[in-house]
């Protein structure tokens, strides 16, 4: 299986097509540099290969045109090194793709059915971004299904479950670090500051500083 293409082109918001062997390949991206390594074509369809990012996830999209490239047929989480995306049901003899990189902290719904694109795929293979039947699904009997489980995790409120010095704690020194320990993993993006979160005492802010740890 020869390779078709090597390339590499700036992530600007712009559509770059290059027609190779019968087959043209759009690629564009949101930031710095986006370079596919190998295109290849054979008997069991198309992949795209390129080196990933950690904090993103992969989308390639079909098209019949190079201005109409809406259909998504393959997705994944990105990791730090090489990837492929693939696409088994090519069509012949010709066709447009689009690489899509996108921020795992700003995921898109691609398939609409109300879960976004990354929730979908670190629960993979039992959901599945481009398929937006799998919403109504409640593979573990527990009267939920992902998309009620979905919804019910977006809009949980993360909660302090203990903390260092302890509620009622005596002799505790003012300089004594304070450690706040939440339920869940805070959003992407979230902001803590001394504006925010702040201690104090005898109705003045005392002087602090914050630290966010994993």
């Amino acid at each position: 299986m020869a390779p078709i293409s090597k390339l590499a082109i700036p992530r600007l918001n712009r559509l770059v097509a290059l027609a190779l062997v019968g087959w043209s390949f759009a690629l564009s991206a949101r930031a710095q540099v986006f370079r596919v390594t190998e295109v290849r074509r054979d008997a069991a369809g198309v992949e795209v290969r390129f080196p990933a990012r950690a904090d993103a996830y992969y989308v390639l999209r079909r098209g019949v045109t190079v201005t109409n490239l809406h259909t998504p047929v393959a997705a994944q989480l990105g990791v730090a090194g090489p990837a492929a995306l693939h696409d088994p049901a090519a069509p012949a003899p010709a066709a447009f793709y689009r690489v899509l990189e996108v921020p795992r902290n700003q995921p898109l719904d691609t398939d609409g059915d109300g879960m976004d694109d990354v929730w979908e795929l670190e629960r993979a293979p039992l959901l599945n971004p481009l398929d937006p039947t799998d919403a109504g699904l409640d593979p573990d009997g527990n009267g939920l299904t992902f998309l009620q489980e979905y919804q019910r995790d977006r809009s949980r409120v993360t909660r302090i479950v203990n903390t260092s010095p302890t509620r009622h704690e005596t002799g505790v020194a003012v300089t004594r670090e304070t450690i706040l320990y939440f339920d869940r993993p805070l959003a992407a993006g979230t902001v803590l500051n001394t504006t925010n979160l702040f201690a104090s005492f005898g109705g003045r802010d005392l002087l602090s500083r914050v630290e966010l740890s994993g």
